[in-house]
This record gives C-alpha cells, structure tokens and sequence, in this order.
C-alpha cells in the first residue's frame, strides 16, 4: 500500500466497505469520476486490480485482502491520535502548567488555586513565571507558557494566534499607613497632590495611570519612588508618609495583611480590563479549558466564558 497518499488509503477503505465504487465516493464525499481515478491509481501503484466485479459488486483480491488489516489499524491509529481527547482526568492528572503574570496576579491567583488543586487535582503542578516584555505570543506559543493573567502592562494588543477571555475591570485605590496625617480630615486632591508617592513601574518609568489621569486635568504629583514589584509598596508606606495608588484588588489584600488603610482617589483613574490570554494551539485541548476554568472559578470571576 503507498505511504505517500493518505487518500488513496481513505479510498481503499471505503471500498473495502462498500464493495462499491458509487457507494465508496458517496461516503468520501467525492464525485464518482474521483474515487474510480484513485482505483486506478492504487492499481497501478501495486501492480494489483485489488476489486474485481462479482455478483454482489466488488470482489477484494488475495492481496487487497491481505493488505486490509494493516490499513484499517494504521487508519484507526491516526484517528485516534487526531480525535480530540475529552478524557481528561484532572484527579489522575501529572501534567505541569506555567502561569505567567505580575506578582500582583500571583498574588491573587495562586494562593486559592493551589489550595483546590489540592483536592481537585493533587498530582498537576504550577509554576508561576514574570511576565516578560514582548515576549508574551513567542511563548505561549513556544508552550514554555501556557496561560497568561494579566491587564494592559506587556499585553497589548493581542498578535494573531492568541485568544483572550475578559475576566474583570480593575479600579484603583490609595495605600497608606494607618495613622497617616493625610487622613484627618480625608484624602482629598490637594493633600493627594501635596504628598509624597510611590508608583508600581514594570518599565522603569515614573509616569503610571494616576499621572496620565493628573495630566488631563493639568496636574502633577511628585513620585520619588518607583519599585518593580506590586508587593514591595506594604513594606515601604507601612513605615513612611509614601502613598501609592494601586490596582484596587491588590490594594485591599496588602491592607489587610499588613495593617494598612485603603482610600478611593481623589480624582477618577481610568479602570484596566484584566484577560486570560492563551494560545490558539491550546484552546480546544481539554486539560487547558479545564485549566482555563478552574482559573476563573478560583479568582471569582462570574459568567466569564471562551
């Protein structure tokens, strides 16, 4: 049998259950001319008439016959490695999964989804990964990541090949110390615009979302600090006058483990939509919707879908 041409595999098939040339090209979805050309083919390529007419329509050769369980295995191997694979078993599973994002998003995320990995799935492990700049569609398609959590900070628009799911709109709010001098009477704009600041800058930049929102409105405030981390702003504002103004979920997490205050801005900042981001090669594999989902549902995301 010829290796070179799966169709002509296809069609050796059809004809070994049909006994019909009319009924073998009707089950390929082929003109009758078509599948009685890739007969001729097969025949002369094995030197075999392979059918010949009988009583009850086309008769297999010795040799057809022959050939036939090695064809009809091969045929069945490749459907089965090409069909998709819906028995995933999370319970049974040993697969590795690499999360990339900021510090920020693992601090969310993979707290709550190791502990149900715990009784969902004991045997998978994730890794948490920075999200790198620019490097995101190379490795998610390379599989050296598998899912990204992130807002607009080395996203952006996303290339060909890659899928998103929106998972929530994010605001911002002001940290700082409890007992701050600024809370006396309230945090309003001139106190805000008088303090002192710390900014998150991924980049190296001191210009974030709360500067281009001052901007607008012909302002400016003074940032004398800028850090890479979304952590690192509990230690700085706990034992200082700083303030920073982070990402709303962040902010209130760090306040509650750090005895921090949490207050609105003084003026409105711009909100940032927050995705999973995957690669097209990955989406209807079974083990990473499930990945995808579990995700979601740990992170409290309502009625977010692919």
């Amino acid at each position: 049998m010829p290796t070179g041409d799966l169709n002509l595999m296809l069609v050796f098939q059809a004809l070994m259950l049909e006994r019909s040339v009319s009924r073998a090209a009707r089950r390929l979805s082929l003109s009758q001319p078509a599948a009685s050309h890739a007969l001729a083919r097969l025949r002369r390529d094995l030197g075999d008439p392979l059918f010949v007419r009988g009583s009850g329509g086309m008769v297999p050769t010795p040799h057809a016959l022959r050939a036939w369980p090695q064809v009809e295995s091969a045929l069945a191997l490749l459907d089965q490695a090409f069909r998709p694979d819906e028995s995933f078993a999370p319970s049974a599973s040993r697969l590795r999964f690499v999360i990339a994002g900021t510090d920020y998003m693992e601090w969310l995320l993979l707290p709550k989804l190791l502990v149900r990995l715990r009784t969902v799935a004991p045997g998978v492990v994730v890794v948490g990964r920075a999200l790198g700049r620019g490097e995101l569609h190379q490795d998610l398609e390379r599989g050296t990541v598998d899912l990204v959590i992130g807002g607009p900070v080395g996203i952006g628009p996303l290339p060909p090949g890659l899928h998103a799911r929106f998972l929530w709109e994010e605001t911002y709010e002001v940290l700082l110390r409890a007992g701050h001098p600024a809370l006396a009477s309230g945090l309003d704009l001139p106190t805000w615009l008088a303090a002192d600041h710390l900014l998150v800058t991924l980049h190296g930049d001191l210009w974030g979302a709360v500067d281009k929102a001052l901007a607008a409105r012909g302002l400016s405030r003074r940032v004398v600090a800028g850090v890479a981390s979304f952590l690192t702003p509990a230690a700085v504002v706990r034992s200082s006058d700083l303030m920073v103004t982070l990402p709303a979920r962040i902010a209130r997490e760090l306040a509650g483990v750090a005895g921090l205050q949490v207050v609105a801005t003084p003026i409105p900042v711009d909100p940032f939509p927050v995705h999973a981001v995957w690669h097209a090669r990955t989406a209807a594999a079974p083990e990473h919707r499930w990945l995808r989902q579990l995700v979601t549902e740990v992170l409290g995301v309502a009625g977010a879908s692919e």
